[in-house]
């Protein structure tokens, strides 16, 4: 399967690894089976999206993006920090981050993904 799914750092962030050929269904199920585990929690979990291996996107994306955006954001769903090494991916994403209810912010490397996530969890730490 093209989507994994890895939890790390107590639970608090989320893997998802894409390569090709990626078909939204799998995504989905994915993003089901995240949403069953996260809901029940406590706390919110990030979630790192590395996408530096896929190179095509599925036609049905935008509009699976859009029907899924309506839906609303739970809190504990936290925020999305995609790595992709691609313009025209990182392109497309700018459309989806600007309609999507959960905040995306994009990166070129997992370096910088995981420098970023790192601050926010230790500004977490620092504030309880």
């Amino acid at each position: 399967m093209p989507v994994t799914l890895e939890y790390v750092r107590d639970n608090r962030v989320a893997i998802t690894t894409i390569t090709d050929p990626l078909d939204m269904r799998d995504m989905a199920s994915i993003q089901q089976e995240f949403q069953q585990q996260v809901i029940p929690l406590e706390f919110s979990v990030y979630s790192i999206l590395d996408i530096t291996q896929l190179t095509k996107l599925p036609a049905n994306m935008l509009s699976i993006s859009l029907g899924t955006s309506k839906y609303g954001w739970d809190p504990k769903l936290g925020m999305i920090l995609v790595v992709s090494t691609s313009a025209f991916i990182t392109g497309m994403l700018t459309l989806v981050r600007n309609i999507s209810a959960r905040p995306i912010v994009i990166f070129k490397t997992l370096d910088e993904a995981w420098a970023e996530l790192d601050l926010r969890l230790a500004a977490e730490a620092n504030a309880a």
